[in-house]
């Protein structure tokens, strides 16, 4: 059950409540409309190709703080773009009584929160929310995240000028900026890299050639999964802050790369043996 200030949305509400549907867009505006990454934004509609949900979160004056959409499909999504290109049939003997899908794969798509709320932990809420949802209906259906992963040409060109990596292709050079690039606690670099670890999930897979619309992230999309266990989750989070610390040990001992960035310091640590990312999708 979801909590207090938390509601759920499907696509059809965006038709018939348009005050919901101009706070969204306001919202998303900065994010996705002006990145040139709004496609998915047509999904939300009555008529929409996909079953859709959009989770809200508000603060107690009702002002819109963050949203995070999903996307449901029947089998895990290997490419953002083919989202676009078939609708989904649903049989009713997939629905509950609600007529929500009863298993298959819900697919967070996009996250989003006010600038006035980044840095609350309103992303982590939401993404609580949204699990909450999902593993609370009484069906078997899987969480998974179809995730831009925006700037990860900028960690890869960082990579690239390392001489180890100077001559490798540009595929290896973003898993190895995905893997091995971090700031002086040992946090991964990118910040998508933090949203979803930080609540327990995987990073199952990076899917190259996933969305043509996003110069940002090179056109790759990071899926991560959410296992349905909460003892699972926490294993995957504890996993996740001893490969922090350890990354962290080994940049205050001197023994990390520091390499040039836009934004702040950062360290590679070449991610081999005990300092392997503990992720399925980079191993």
């Amino acid at each position: 059950m979801l909590g207090a200030g938390f509601s759920v949305y499907r696509a059809s509400d965006f038709d018939r409540q348009p005050a919901f549907a101009a706070a969204f867009d306001a919202l998303c505006d900065a994010d996705w409309r002006a990145a040139g990454v709004w496609r998915w934004r047509d999904f939300l509609r009555a008529d929409g190709p996909h079953p859709m949900v959009v989770i809200a979160h508000r603060d107690e004056a009702g002002a819109l703080l963050g949203v995070i959409v999903g996307v449901w499909q029947p089998e895990p999504v290997s490419r953002f773009d083919d989202l676009f290109d078939q609708a989904t049939e649903l049989s009713p003997r997939w629905l509950d009584e609600l007529g929500w899908p009863i298993g298959g794969f819900w697919h967070f798509i996009a996250l989003t929160v006010a600038p006035a709320a980044r840095g609350s932990g309103a992303q982590k809420e939401l993404v609580g929310a949204a699990l909450a949802w999902v593993l609370d209906r009484g069906g078997v259906a899987q969480v998974r995240t179809l995730s831009p992963a925006q700037g990860l040409p900028e960690a890869a060109a960082m990579v690239a000028s390392l001489p180890a990596y100077a001559g490798a292709s540009e595929q290896v050079q973003m898993l190895r900026a995905l893997a091995g690039l971090c700031d002086e606690k040992g946090r991964p670099w990118l910040p998508i890299l933090r949203v979803h670890p930080s609540n327990g999930a995987d990073l199952e897979a990076v899917l190259f050639d996933s969305r043509a619309d996003e110069v940002r992230s090179g056109a790759v999309t990071l899926r991560f999964a959410y296992q349905r266990s909460a003892e699972a989750r926490a294993e995957q989070l504890a996993r996740l802050q001893a490969w922090t610390a350890a990354r962290a040990a080994v940049i205050a001992a001197g023994q990390a790369v520091p390499v040039s960035t836009s934004r702040g310091a950062a360290w590679f640590v070449e991610p081999e043996g005990a300092l392997a990312p503990p992720w399925s999708g980079l191993r």
